[in-house]
C-alpha cells in the first residue's frame, strides 16, 4: 500500500489488525504515526520511514512479527523501543 504525500498523520488503531497488509510506503510529508496505527499487523513485512516523520507514538507496531530485525532495529533507534511495546 502506498499512501499519498497528503497524507500527515496517520490516525490511532488505523490499520490495527489489518490480515492483509505487508507492505506500507509513506511519502516524505508524513509527520506522526498515532499509537497502535499499525498495531497486530502481522504479515506486514516491510515499512519505510520517510526523513519528514517526526513522530511515532507507543505500541503504533505492537505485534507486527513480520517485520525484520534491522527495520526493527532502526526504527528504534530513532523513535525508541516503545514504538514496539
Amino acid at each position: 500500500m502506498k499512501l499519498g504525500c497528503n497524507v500527515k498523520k496517520i490516525e490511532d488503531q488505523a490499520f490495527i489488525d489489518s490480515i492483509q497488509l505487508e507492505e506500507v510506503i509513506h511519502s516524505e510529508g508524513l509527520i506522526e504515526i498515532d499509537e497502535m496505527a499499525f498495531a497486530n499487523c502481522k504479515k506486514l513485512k516491510k515499512i519505510n520511514i520517510p526523513k519528514s516523520l517526526k513522530v511515532i507514538k507507543k505500541k503504533a507496531f505492537e505485534g507486527c512479527v513480520s517485520l525484520s530485525e534491522e527495520t526493527k532495529e532502526n526504527i528504534m533507534f530513532r523513535f525508541g523501543k516503545e514504538v514496539f511495546e
